[in-house]
């Protein structure tokens, strides 16, 4: 004679503690995946502002015209019409990029500036001297 099979539904001690095992290795494995893909996402950022950064010596090929506001101080402008209109247009365009404005302005490591696009003048890029910085030649 065959044991007396469960009836179909019912659950034993044991199922409930493989079931249990199973749900935390789930668990264990979201949790794994979440920290990866943070990890990732931060590698990814690096590898993005390494690929796309704009480095000043591009930003300091273009033509600048000196100018004093009240507000601002000394600060400093590319026009598109007085540059090369493919470099221009390049930083211009990871400037917009990078969402670079006059509350959020772009700079990195190896800039002398910050840099930053004004909604009022598409037709410029701004830039001011950082402080201690030395002279701007």
């Amino acid at each position: 004679m065959r044991p007396q099979s469960r009836l179909q539904g019912e659950i034993t001690l044991a199922d409930e503690e493989k079931l249990e095992r199973l749900l935390q290795c789930i668990a264990d494995f979201c949790a794994s995946l979440e920290a990866e893909a943070a990890r990732l996402r931060k590698n990814v950022t690096k590898l993005a502002d390494y690929a796309f950064d704009l480095k000043d010596d591009v930003l300091e090929s273009l033509s600048w015209e000196k100018k004093k506001g009240s507000k601002l101080g000394e600060f400093e402008i590319a026009a598109r019409d007085n540059n090369d209109p493919e470099l221009w247009n390049y930083a211009y365009n990871m400037l917009k990029t990078k969402g670079a404005n006059i509350q959020n302005r772009f700079t990195s490591k190896s800039c002398k500036y910050s840099y930053w696009l004004f909604n009022d003048h598409p037709n410029v890029i701004f830039r001011k001297k950082l402080q201690g910085s030395g002279s701007t030649g």
